[in-house]
Parts: structure tokens; C-alpha cells; sequence
């Protein structure tokens, strides 16, 4: 085209470019699936369409041959950083011991980690209204599942 004509390209969407949130992978005849899950703003439980998510993942992981979990919990940058810390320990044992309940899992298959406001999905500060789009995303718990192939 000439300097003063413009292009015109075909650009991908964005959703397509991007993975999913849940990503199944093979790896050495296992599989790793890994869910993401958001709370409400100082709340260490998931409300009732998060918990209706959660038991959908659960349903799937029933007839698994489960090696190991890994949940991580996270927090918005509201509040000050030990509470924020505290929070995300908080979600993560919540979410596990509904794990373990529900699919009969001894303690040894989890692993729990939790970071505060240490590792923000999206950039935030806390100066933001606590309902911002950032903080929702922010304020999750990371569920990480390695099953065995069948």
C-alpha cells in the first residue's frame, strides 16, 4: 500500500489468542488440570455460583486415579499485608478440606500454598474501590490437579 492508504488486516480476536483459564496437559501418563476460582472481597469462602463450579470440578475428578493437589491461595492488595496473607491461607484450606471431604482424599495427596497480595493476577492498587474488575481477579483460589491416565 501507499504511504497514505492503510492496511486493512485481518487481527485475530484477543479470546482466541488467549488459553483458557483450564488447561489439561499430558505429561509422563499423567494429565495436570488447573482451575481458577474468585471470592468475594474479605471472604474466605466462595459464594454459591463459585462453590456450584468447584462441585462441576469435583464431578470430573470422581473416577481420577489422583496423585497430588496443589491449591493456591491469593488475596487483592486491600488491607494491610499479614491480613491479606492470612486471607489467602484461609481460602486455600477452605477450598482443600472441601476437596478432601468430597472426594475422600487422605492429607498426604495436597499441597497448599498461599501468597497474600504477593503475586496479583492483574496490577492494582490498593487505593481502588475493592470491587474493581482488578480486584475481583485478584482475590482466587488456584486449583492444580495431576491424575493419572487411564
Amino acid at each position: 500500500p501507499k504511504e497514505t492508504e492503510v492496511e486493512e488486516r485481518v487481527v485475530p480476536s484477543v479470546k482466541e489468542e488467549v488459553p483458557p483459564k483450564e488447561t489439561v496437559k499430558p505429561l509422563y501418563g499423567l494429565i495436570l488440570s488447573v482451575r481458577q476460582y474468585y471470592f468475594a472481597f474479605n471472604s474466605p469462602y466462595p459464594d454459591p455460583a463459585t462453590r456450584r463450579q468447584i462441585d462441576e470440578f469435583i464431578e470430573f475428578l470422581k473416577d481420577k486415579d489422583i496423585k497430588k493437589i496443589i491449591i493456591e491461595g491469593f488475596a487483592c492488595a486491600h488491607g494491610p499485608n499479614w491480613y491479606n496473607y492470612y486471607l489467602s491461607k484461609k481460602r486455600a484450606l477452605v477450598v482443600k478440606n472441601y476437596l478432601k471431604k468430597k472426594l475422600s482424599l487422605q492429607d498426604d495427596v495436597f499441597e497448599i500454598k498461599f501468597y497474600g497480595e504477593g503475586m496479583l493476577e492483574v496490577p492494582e492498587l490498593p487505593s481502588e474501590a475493592p470491587e474493581s474488575e482488578h480486584a475481583k481477579l485478584n482475590r482466587r483460589v488456584v486449583i492444580k490437579v495431576l491424575y493419572k491416565v487411564e
